[in-house]
């Protein structure tokens, strides 16, 4: 999750330098791969996302993290109808600034978070019980 997060960042930025006249569609990809990122985050939750739409994950992240998610919203009103940018005369680096503002929060705590190695333990225990059953039974 980490890493995806740090690659979206990575790739925003970049494309901020290189293609700034097509800012909209650059915050239109890097909204859509955050949103897979941001369910990945809420499986480590036990947050069920199969069905979630993008701003139902952004709801239920901003439970987990502290999150500005009327930015996303903004970005998503912007996405579904570019005129909303000139008619509420939205200045779109403005906008892109805040983005990525806080995407670089979700990274800094999701690079807090403490991977539940019990969890892991939990799966491998079972697979070292057939393991040494096979072993007994031979």
């Amino acid at each position: 999750v980490e890493s995806n997060i740090r690659r979206n960042i990575i790739l925003l930025k970049t494309a901020f330098i290189y293609d700034n006249k097509n800012l909209i569609k650059v915050l239109e990809a890097s909204a859509n791969h955050f949103v897979i990122s941001l369910k990945n985050l809420l499986r480590l939750y036990d947050v069920p996302v199969k069905e979630m739409s993008a701003r139902d994950v952004l709801i239920k992240t901003a439970d987990i993290i502290e999150l500005d998610i009327q930015v996303f919203f903004l970005l998503f009103s912007i996405i579904d109808n570019p005129k909303f940018l000139k008619k509420g005369k939205l200045d779109i680096n403005e906008i892109y600034y805040s983005y990525l503002e806080q995407i670089e929060n979700i990274v800094s705590f999701v690079d807090k978070i403490d991977v539940n190695i019990k969890k892991i333990e939990t799966i491998k225990k079972p697979n070292t019980t057939i393991k040494k059953n096979a072993k007994l039974s031979k």
